[in-house]
């Protein structure tokens, strides 16, 4: 039964990373926003939408590796990228995130 879990959430991670480089592919054909031409600045009407509250929300459920998991499931890091960008080696962030996903699967089992 844990395979089935591991390959479904395997399987929403690269459909989660391949939308964000379909979205990042097509920002980048767009024309740059202009603030001059537009003015304000871009802000969510979902406040649970929030980057900062997400990272803060997260942290609460698994701990400090909150914002490792971000840029591995969301922002399509690899798990040596992210960890190379929070300083961690190739292997400590690999298990950190095993862990991260592990503590978050327990956290959606106990709310089911």
């Amino acid at each position: 039964m844990n395979w089935i879990a591991a390959t479904v959430l395997k399987n929403v991670e690269r459909d989660v990373r391949r939308a964000f480089y379909r979205e990042a592919k097509r920002q980048d054909l767009q024309v740059p926003f202009d603030l001059d031409q537009h003015g304000g600045i871009f802000e969510p009407t979902d406040p649970d939408l929030v980057p900062a509250k997400l990272l803060a929300e997260l942290t609460n459920l698994i701990g400090v590796d909150a914002g490792l998991v971000i840029r591995v499931v969301i922002d399509g890091f690899t798990q040596a990228e992210a960890g190379k960008a929070l300083n961690l080696s190739e292997p400590a962030a690999r298990k950190r995130f095993q862990r991260a996903i592990k503590r978050l699967r327990a956290q959606a089992d106990e709310k089911s």
